[in-house]
């Protein structure tokens, strides 16, 4: 025969020794509180960090190369800020732990808990950064000055037009025989473009528009693996800090 154990009298038994400590129902209130609010100030963390990473994507401008084949893809992911996907994951990783220890998320696999708090910040962060929220504060941390949120910023606001691996400036003079262009940056200075003879082209510029390039650089000549016609109204808030 099985002997049942009275989980009442057990307890009892352990108050009166002392072994078990009785919280008050202010410090169960107060320990829920605390736990919700760091539940909830991760996650809003992560959409706001969410939300700024897709200011980024869409200010960065490699994205406006896309199309140009591996190279325009290659470009544009050379030029995420892995770091802020990193400290993302560890927020939405920290939420998660702290959910599933501390509410009814134990009847659910971690994955599952994780995937549905990503899935909010996703979403969320999405919806914030098409109400132009990031645009408005970076405008306002060039006009203003801001210190701490151009460090913030400094991605979108600073030109990235002129790199190794991006070329975008007004063409100056177009030589077809040798398939070669001079290009004039946003530095001012004059960089030499060479084709390829299967370099893609798309919406072929003329002498006088601007022009964005993916390839690679060595010294002042900038070899493109691909081209196309864009126009700087697309580099959206693209060199605020440098005086346009």
């Amino acid at each position: 025969m099985i002997k049942q154990i009275d989980i009442k009298d057990k307890i009892l038994e352990k108050i009166r020794a002392e072994q078990v400590k009785i919280k008050s129902k202010t410090a169960f209130a107060l320990q829920k509180i605390s736990l919700k609010g760091a539940i909830s100030l991760l996650i809003v963390m992560a959409i706001l960090v969410f939300s700024l990473l897709v200011f980024f994507f869409q200010e960065q401008s490699s994205s406006q190369l896309l199309g140009l084949g591996v190279s325009g893809l290659s470009s544009f992911i050379a030029d995420l800020p892995f770091s802020w996907l990193i400290f993302i994951s560890t927020l939405i990783i920290l939420a998660t732990c702290l959910f599933r220890k501390y509410t009814l998320a134990y009847r659910k696999t971690w994955q599952n808990s994780f995937m549905n708090l990503a899935a909010v910040v996703i979403l969320a962060g999405a919806l914030l950064s098409v109400t132009g929220f990031h645009q408005g504060i970076a405008a306002k941390a060039a006009e203003l000055n801001i210190p701490f949120l151009k460090s913030i910023y400094q991605r979108a606001l600073n030109c990235d037009f002129d790199q190794n691996h991006i070329l975008i400036g007004q063409i100056e003079s177009l030589d077809r025989e040798n398939k070669s262009a001079q290009i004039l940056t946003k530095g001012h200075l004059i960089v030499t473009l060479k084709l390829y003879n299967d370099t893609l082209i798309i919406n072929a510029p003329k002498v006088g528009e601007v022009l964005g390039a993916v390839g690679y650089k060595e010294n002042n000549i900038f070899y493109a693996e691909g081209i196309r016609k864009i126009k700087l109204s697309d580099l959206k808030n693209r060199c605020l800090i440098e005086n346009r």
